[in-house]
């Protein structure tokens, strides 16, 4: 359910930041565990999978898979083994005909996720089932950040030419496209 909106320029689930916010945000990067701790038995390493500079890693909720977007026009995902002491390179995932700037799982399904290109499309991603993608959406513009609501329900996508636009995931349309006077994508 999505709630009606108040301005032609807002969805009402918007609301300003507060300094409680601010404060809460502090409090929770301060609990935040040391990565030394969570994975005791690795030394960083270097691995290598795409082609061209990646612009965008991500892990799905489970903590098990990470996915990372390149130049190279692709999407990798990667798994972390069982003891988390290694990864290893998972599918290759094409489709995009150009850079993949952001690639983002979904925050309740550990094997969906959604990518956005400067060719002017959002790809969802089940990864259980295929290495293609199993929707495209055209959008507005060359994307460059894509983010879901914590929900899973709704996709926001940012592109160079400022538009923010709001899919639902459950049917892909579109709820909503925004575009800013200043620049809000860099």
């Amino acid at each position: 359910h999505i709630p009606k909106s108040s301005s032609k320029n807002s969805l009402s689930c918007f609301r300003p930041i507060l300094n409680s916010d601010l404060l809460d945000l502090t409090h929770k990067m301060q609990s935040i565990p040391n990565p030394k701790n969570y994975f005791p038995k690795c030394s960083p390493k270097e691995w290598r999978g795409h082609k061209r500079r990646v612009y965008s890693v991500d892990w799905n909720c489970s903590g098990t898979k990470l996915a990372s977007a390149s130049e190279d026009n692709t999407v990798r995902n990667w798994t972390l083994d069982s003891g988390q002491t290694s990864i290893s390179k998972g599918s290759e995932l094409r489709g995009h005909s150009d850079y993949v700037h952001q690639v983002r799982w979904h925050p309740v399904e550990e094997d969906i996720m959604v990518s956005v290109s400067s060719d002017k499309t959002l790809k969802v991603w089940d990864i259980r089932h295929s290495s293609k993608a199993t929707h495209t959406e055209k959008t507005k513009g060359s994307n460059i950040n894509l983010n879901w609501h914590p929900n899973g329900n709704i996709v926001a996508v940012g592109n160079k030419e400022d538009w923010i636009s709001f899919y639902d995931s459950r049917t892909w349309n579109v709820l909503k496209h925004m575009q800013f006077k200043m620049e809000i994508n860099e």
